[in-house]
């Protein structure tokens, strides 16, 4: 219990795996070996690839999208790859071990492979037995270790001699590592024993029994510590993890049980800031443990798991130079599946990402070796150098230059330098893991957009997964209908319509503000004379209070901000007496708009160009922005709730921080047409403009709130028209849809905020008759067994009438975890008012959509492939002709009556002698 109350700046770091950062469409190996089957430089990343041989994929970095049908390999064995590292000191060396008993040593091309590799840079040779692991040193340049059956060999690389020989093992070496300060290294064997091991003295410096089940077991030093982590089974197969103290080894310090899965855990260690992740094979969970309390028991706190898209074949962390630091990203683990590889990333929370936060990131090793071979081998000991991770302190990039020591240039200092040259300006943490800088202009085509560069990798046009999306208004039985007197003479700053899981709202005519209120449960006709909210003052805009289902606010032109409570169950008589009033503006207010995270937190905007922020709870004015000189057209609250970004007449975009200081942060230039905006944030950092130019023609740009003097990132042109488009976008999907009042359809497209084309055509739902307006509902009220991932409602004139969205599957008898991702609660509040006007930031909870009963799509077993459209495969049966048809019907016909036991009719007459036949 105790490490509950233990704070810890990376306790709530948020895990995020953008699928704009996704390696597709590879193939992946699965060899039979102890491998952690991903490794990665600053430069490269490495995975074994399904061909003929020994063969790996190895690719820059920061490559992300579906692969080429023709891909460069390593073709380093002529056995399957066991193991294989990148040396911590050469971004493009890296050493391979296979079942062919040789350990080899190969220099990746800077710009990557652009042909085949199949020439070693060395060979070393002396194994008995298949290779089963490799690991350079962690302070000595060209020392490598590499495992074979019971012995351990430790290599001077410069030489390619083998310098020491290790052999206290009964059975196989399954793992090894290094402590940070390569003095000791650490081994779990298959005879399951922990071992410690000093190479340079030859002997085994502490031993201990293991974990006792029969599957493999890893170790892993915690950096420099005195405390290592192991993972295996027990005897009754259940999955363990245990830390053990050197000084006294003869038991671990904690060794608890995890679960009963099969999946061995390959164990990640990050020793700057003492994150530890464990992620099992063939399983979707990558589990975080805070160790840093490691010298009081219990010794960690589980803080989170994560959960992937798809089963984790393996995984490794990304050096710690070539994360997002402006990001606060603060790791990043690659996680290869079947045919992907993924970017997890984890960042920690802050209020600001304009500055180096210097708590999050300790120095971190620099890359440089602290020793050369020889001097290692002679017994010196020494301690990498460290380096700061502020981009203002890192030295210009310089060209590459070779080690004294070595046979080549082995540091690509550019490389070093770009990664740890993170983009001066990043979002949050959902945005953070697309923050890298690519300094390489060669490496085109390529799309920049101050987050990772996406290399497209397939020729032509881009699109989008949900392109046939089937939409249909549903059957009239869940519609309401009897609407007579939908008020049409709202302005256009207000979106007319509004809705919960619960009941919709909208305004009707007549005299004193009305703001009808029905139940959605409620379908049929309604009476002639329905229930309604009196404003007693035009109704300017309102709105339903996303916390509270009874709640709706309503602004009026009158200045005032009412708040009014809608009985349990539904109005059933006119409401004339507001909960609450509030009194600030001395103008009419156009605009309101709740926060996303805070309950009674309400943001108001009105013709005195005032915009005030509310504790609606208190009925307190508690801040006043200030800085507009027209009036305010569109406001919006960043999806995390600390910032608020404003349209106005002027045709500026602002930017405010509202709790840190009521002027503006950023100012930029929006769309160019005097008809009015919407806002709407795609991530925290990327912001959706709606408006138009001068010549009324629709329009979606796409802003970097970082830097909203830069302009937009892109402007599509969708129509002429005179209504304003109301954009409304799922986080879930990155779907935006598109209505507007008049219209008859409902437009939708995929937003890709790196890489053009940005907006990727999704098919749009049409009808005939033009809409009021239209509102979309909570995800949980989608049918998610046949694929619906977004339902609206559509208010006319007459009748409100749900319409759904859905993607058409090939197997849609599994739950499509990849169309329907944990989904954010946003009808419960993650802060109280008091709380976020306090500084606190919160965040609301996630659930998964998946039906009870449902199996993932994901853990679905792999489907036979298709038959190719031409051709007959030899093992698949043809199709018959019309004759071939009858001969087998008439055979089977004369088959069947020949096995039966029954006479037929004219086997009993009685027949004539043939010598009658002759007359």
């Amino acid at each position: 219990m105790a490490g509950r109350f233990r704070t810890s700046k990376y306790r709530n770091a948020v895990a995020v795996a953008p699928r704009e950062n996704i390696l597709s469409d590879i193939k992946v190996a699965s060899p039979n070996c102890y491998s952690n089957l991903v490794a990665t430089s600053c430069k490269f990343k490495a995975f074994p690839w399904n061909s003929s041989g020994g063969c790996l994929g190895v690719f820059p970095l920061f490559q992300f999208g579906r692969l080429e049908s023709e891909v460069r390999l390593l073709q380093a064995h002529s056995g399957i790859i066991t193991d294989f590292q990148f040396s911590p000191f050469d971004d493009c060396l890296l050493a391979t071990g296979s079942e062919d008993l040789s350990v080899r040593l190969w220099r990746i091309p800077p710009e990557g492979l652009t042909e085949n590799l199949s020439t070693p840079e060395t060979s070393l040779k002396g194994h008995e037995k298949r290779v089963e692991g490799v690991l350079f040193h962690p302070t000595a340049n060209d020392v490598l270790t590499s495992s074979s059956g019971n012995t351990v060999r430790v290599w001077d690389i410069q030489s390619s001699t083998e310098k020491l020989l290790l052999s206290p093992h009964q059975d196989v070496v399954q793992s090894m590592s290094w402590r940070g300060d390569g003095t000791t290294l650490a081994t779990a064997s298959k005879d399951k024993k922990i071992r410690l091991l000093d190479p340079r003295a030859d002997c085994c410096v502490a031993e201990a029994d293991g974990h006792l089940g029969v599957k493999e077991s890893k170790v892993l030093f915690l950096g420099d510590t005195n405390y290592v982590i192991t993972t295996g089974f027990s005897k009754s197969r259940e999955r363990q993890f245990a830390l053990w103290d050197v000084r006294e080894f003869s038991k671990p310090l904690t060794c608890p049980g995890l679960d009963s899965s099969t999946g061995p855990l390959i164990p990640l260690y990050d020793e700057d800031t003492r994150m530890l992740f464990l992620a099992g094979k063939a399983e979707s969970n990558i589990r975080y443990l805070d160790l840093t309390d490691l010298e009081k028991s219990p010794h960690y706190v589980e803080a989170s798991v994560f959960r992937v898209s798809e089963q984790t074949k393996g995984v490794a962390l990304q050096p710690k130079r070539s994360l997002a630091v402006m990001g606060c990203e603060v790791v990043r683990i690659l996680q290869l599946a079947q045919h992907s590889l993924y970017s997890v990333s984890y960042h920690v929370k802050r209020k600001s990402y304009r500055e180096f936060h210097e708590d999050l990131y300790p120095d971190t090793l620099s890359g440089e070796p602290a020793l050369s071979s020889e001097a290692w081998f002679s017994g010196d000991n020494k301690e990498v150098g460290r380096v700061s991770l502020d981009p203002s302190k890192q030295p210009s990039p310089a060209p590459a230059v070779a080690h004294a020591d070595t046979k080549k240039s082995r540091v690509d200092k550019e490389t070093v330098t770009s990664a740890a040259k993170s983009v001066s300006r990043e979002s949050t943490p959902t945005e953070a893991a697309n923050q890298m800088e690519d300094t390489e202009k060669e490496q085109s085509p390529v799309e920049v957009l101050g987050r990772v560069p996406v290399i497209r990798s397939v020729a032509g046009v881009r699109t989008s997964r949900f392109r046939h999306t089937n939409s249909k208004v549903l059957h009239p039985r869940n519609h309401i209908e009897g609407i007579t007197a939908v008020g049409v003479s709202i302005p256009s700053d207000c979106n007319v319509f509004h809705s919960n899981d619960v009941r919709a709202a909208f305004p009707l005519t007549g005299p004193g503000g009305q703001i009808a209120v029905v139940e959605l449960k409620e379908t049929g006709r309604l009476p002639l004379s329905i229930p309604f909210l009196q404003n007693t003052a035009t109704v300017m805009d309102f709105c339903i209070d996303p916390f509270d289902r009874n709640v709706v606010t309503i602004a009026g032109d009158d200045g005032k901000v009412k708040v009014f409570r809608v009985p349990d169950g539904g109005l059933t008589d006119i409401v004339k007496t507001p909960e609450i009033v509030l009194q600030g503006h001395y103008e009419k207010v156009n605009i309101i708009q709740y926060h996303p995270l805070a309950q009674n937190v309400l943001a108001t905007a009105g013709f005195d160009m005032a915009l005030i922020i509310w504790d609606v709870a208190t009925g307190a004015e508690k801040i006043r922005l200030e800085g507009h000189e027209e009036q305010i057209f569109a406001m919006a609250w960043s999806p995390d709730g600390q910032r608020l970004v404003t349209y106005s007449r002027d045709k500026k975009l602002r930017l405010f921080e509202p709790r840190s200081q009521t002027k503006p942060l950023q100012e930029g230039i929006g769309p160019d047409g005097s008809r009015g905006g919407r806002l709407v944030f795609v991530t925290n950092t990327i912001l959706l403009v709606s408006g138009s130019d001068k010549q009324s023609c629709r329009q979606l740009s796409l802003y970097n709130t970082e830097d909203l003097a830069a302009g937009p990132i892109t402007v599509k042109n969708i129509d002429v028209a005179p209504s304003l488009l109301i954009p409304h976008f799922d986080p879930d999907t990155n779907v935006v849809f598109l209505s507007a009042k008049g219209d008859c359809n409902i437009r939708a497209f995929e937003v890709c905020v790196n890489e053009a084309p940005y907006f990727l055509d999704i098919n749009s739902f049409t009808t005939t008759m033009p809409q009021q307006g239209v509102v979309f509902l909570p995800k949980h009220m989608c049918n998610v067994r046949e694929v619906e991932y977004a339902r609206a409602l559509r208010l006319t004139k007459a009748v409100i009438e749900p319409v759904e969205f859905k993607v058409p599957r090939s197997r849609p008898q599994y739950f499509q975890d990849d169309i329907f991702p944990d989904t954010t609660v946003y009808c419960q509040p993650a802060l109280s008012s008091s709380e976020w006007f306090a500084g606190k930031n919160g965040e609301c909870r996630q659930v998964c959509l998946k039906p009870d009963g449902m199996k993932p799509l994901s853990e679905a077993p792999k489907e036979a492939p298709a038959a190719k459209k031409y051709g007959i495969p030899a093992d698949e049966p043809r199709f018959k002709t019309d004759q071939e048809k009858k001969e087998e019907l008439m055979s089977a016909m004369v088959g069947r009556m020949a096995e039966s036991e029954d006479p037929l009719p004219q086997d009993e007459m009685e027949g004539v002698d043939e010598d009658e036949w002759d007359d």
